[in-house]
């Protein structure tokens, strides 16, 4: 299994926004239920939340990376996307 690099987690997250958008569009469309029309969007919405802010702590943590870097420390960073190890590029 391949491991999650930085620009990887940067490109899926935004896919995964861009889709999560366009199934709640679709959702509120198809969806005649008003409760249910409205706990999917809110789903949908709180995953695209979460997808983001995942990205953002991702982006967060690989600058703090090359930081350290930059003046030499030595010392493990680990950045994670929703759990997953992230390969985070020090050059």
């Amino acid at each position: 299994m391949a491991a999650l690099t930085l620009q990887n987690v940067k490109i899926g997250a935004i896919a995964a926004v861009i889709v999560l958008a366009l199934l709640a569009l679709v959702a509120a469309s198809v969806i005649r239920k008003l409760m249910v029309k409205f706990i999917t969007i809110a789903l949908l919405v709180v995953l695209g939340v979460a997808v983001w802010s995942q990205r953002t702590a991702v982006q967060s943590c690989a600058q703090r990376a090359k930081d350290r870097s930059a003046i030499g420390d030595t010392g493990g960073v680990i950045c994670t996307f929703f759990g997953k190890s992230v390969t985070v590029p020090t050059a």
